[in-house]
């Protein structure tokens, strides 16, 4: 049964402008698996307009196709559709399609994404995609247009799964992650193909990686997932394997930018004939991200962990090239910032604030990571606020 899919956006703060208020628009990314966009958006907002009746808040939580995708694009017309695939483990799971403007959508992160398994390091081995793959099925039945939001996973798989899901054999098992498919040799997906054929499939990524080599899937994303430096080592041969035999396979082109999103899935997806788009500028299309830009005097922004990975495709980087674009300044608001300032001002950025900086208020801000946005929420609006 369809239901209506739980609208994101936190409502408006009241606008108190009384001539001298500044126009603030918050528009974060979730913070991790600590804290939801909406979650986050609500609490700098809520906190902002207690510290500065006189500035008007408004809120508009983002995401580049990672966690919350779903939730974002949602806004009060989109239907979801709830079904059970497979988790990164193997277990049911039960996850939600959106269904918007006659297309659908899908959330890798909802199926397989860290946040579901905070304590299990061994799925960036063993983790399978294939529940992505029944996900994709099952929007292909009732849309021949998907757009699926690849980010924030635990796996790293190169999206063998989600192909065994949609009919691909090859001579080693496809479901049992990455260091599975080590002894491939050969692929077939003309089943998979058959699946898709006639149907677009936009890949809404957060990163621009190809799927190996040292700004590929496993060397730049393994070590955060929980993988060894000898686990890397055979990872990384592993998809080398697979990504010649999918080169073999396959017609299109899969081994470039972005086909190492969401531990490879953006491969897999581009085998199948997907066409990749940023996330955040997908998602900035659907909810009027220049609109919102433009009415506001400042942008807030902020997520989890503010590094150099912020300035390729997140939601950071997203918000301030429009910012910049439109003349206004934007700010960040962080769990942690290691991107340094000249950095983050090539892109538009005019300050970055942390959390938390020391090893003990780091352990504090991931203990208590709302009251911790609000109490940094609160210092930074009385330097920003009229």
């Amino acid at each position: 049964m369809a239901e209506n899919c739980r609208h994101a956006r936190v409502a408006s703060q009241p606008g108190r402008c009384d001539g001298g208020g500044v126009k603030i628009l918050v528009a974060p990314d979730s913070y991790g698996t600590t804290m939801s966009a909406g979650d986050a958006a609500a609490i700098i907002a809520s906190t902002w307009a207690a510290e500065a009746p006189a500035d008007e808040v408004r809120t508009l939580p983002l995401s580049d196709g990672g966690p919350g995708f779903l939730d974002v694009l949602a806004g009060s017309d989109g239907l979801c559709e709830p079904l059970v695939v497979r988790d990164a483990k193997g277990n049911a799971q039960p996850v939600r399609v959106l269904f918007r403007d006659g297309n659908s959508y899908v959330e890798s992160a909802e199926i397989i994404g860290r946040g579901s398994y905070p304590e299990s390091s061994d799925l960036v081995r063993t983790g399978s995609s294939y529940g992505v793959g029944e996900a994709l099925r099952f929007a292909l039945s009732k849309s021949r247009r998907v757009v699926l939001g690849l980010g924030g996973t635990a796996i790293n798989d190169g999206g063998a799964g989600l192909l065994a899901a949609l009919g691909a054999t090859a001579n080693v098992s496809l479901v049992q992650g990455g260091m599975g498919l080590s002894g491939i040799v050969a692929l077939d997906i003309s089943r998979a193909l058959d699946v898709v054929a006639g149907c677009e499939i936009v890949i809404a990524t957060d990163v621009d990686n190809p799927l190996t080599g040292p700004q590929g899937a496993t060397e730049m994303y393994g070590p955060q997932k929980g993988a060894t430096p000898a686990d890397v080592r055979e990872l990384e041969a592993s998809l080398l394997a697979y990504q010649s035999a999918l080169k073999t396979a396959a017609s299109y082109e899969c081994a470039g930018a972005g086909a190492g999103a969401a531990g490879g899935l953006g491969a897999a997806l581009m085998a199948l004939g997907g066409r990749r788009v940023s996330g955040i500028e997908e998602v900035a299309r659907h909810v009027n991200l220049a609109g919102a830009v433009e009415w506001a005097d400042l942008v807030v922004t902020g997520e989890g962990s503010f590094d150099w990975q912020s300035l390729r495709g997140k939601v950071v980087s997203g918000v301030a090239f429009h910012a910049m674009r439109l003349g206004k300044p934007t700010i960040v608001l962080a769990g942690q910032v290691h991107c340094g300032r000249r950095e983050y001002t090539s892109i538009g950025i005019e300050s970055a604030y942390a959390m938390a900086e020391t090893p003990t208020e780091i352990a504090d801000s991931m203990a208590n990571p709302k009251i911790s946005l609000a109490a940094l929420t609160k210092r930074v609006s009385r330097t920003w606020s009229s």
